[in-house]
């Protein structure tokens, strides 16, 4: 197993601000199975609150109503919150050999917000990631990639702390 077993991706993503009446999230896990990269987009089960939510967003009187109703599965997240929430219960039925999940892009090796996972390793990695987006906040790496390095290796060195205590 190497590192990419260890780490799975919460992906999320939303329209809102670039689509007329966005106002959901969507979000992917997305992670290493050995060598087999992959993806599984995140739904719910709908209750009867949800199902009424999203047949007032989809009403169109052109098209005709779509009902949508209790117990029928959706993509479409009312809250990043709630992504989580699912994303946290599900993982590691999708991915067994993951130690944690964290919310960003999986194609970095930057530090990362983690919402699952073993403590102290857990809290260790949200510190790094606080003290990553303070300086990332001061006008992002130019001139100073030995600190971009520093923390990608610190990164790295919680993960690899993680897999030895497993």
């Amino acid at each position: 197993m190497d590192d990419r077993d260890r780490i799975v991706y919460l992906d999320i993503t939303s329209w809102q601000g670039m689509s007329i009446g966005a106002t959901h999230y969507y979000g992917k896990l997305r992670g290493y199975i050995g060598k087999e990269y992959k993806t599984v987009e995140l739904e719910y089960t709908m209750t009867a609150r949800d199902a009424a939510r999203l047949n007032k967003i989809d009403r169109d009187p052109g098209f005709g109503d779509y009902f949508w109703a209790k117990g029928e599965k959706s993509s479409r997240f009312e809250t990043e919150e709630k992504i989580e929430a699912v994303a946290i219960a599900t993982y590691k039925a999708h991915y067994p050999d993951a130690i944690f999940l964290a919310v960003g892009d999986s194609g970095t090796g930057e530090p990362r917000r983690c919402i699952d996972g073993p403590d102290p390793i857990k809290a260790q990695m949200n510190e790094l990631y606080a003290r990553y987006e303070a300086e990332r906040g001061k006008g992002w790496w130019e001139g100073r990639w030995g600190r971009y390095d520093a923390y990608n290796d610190e990164w790295q060195a919680l993960k690899e702390l993680a897999e030895a205590a497993r």
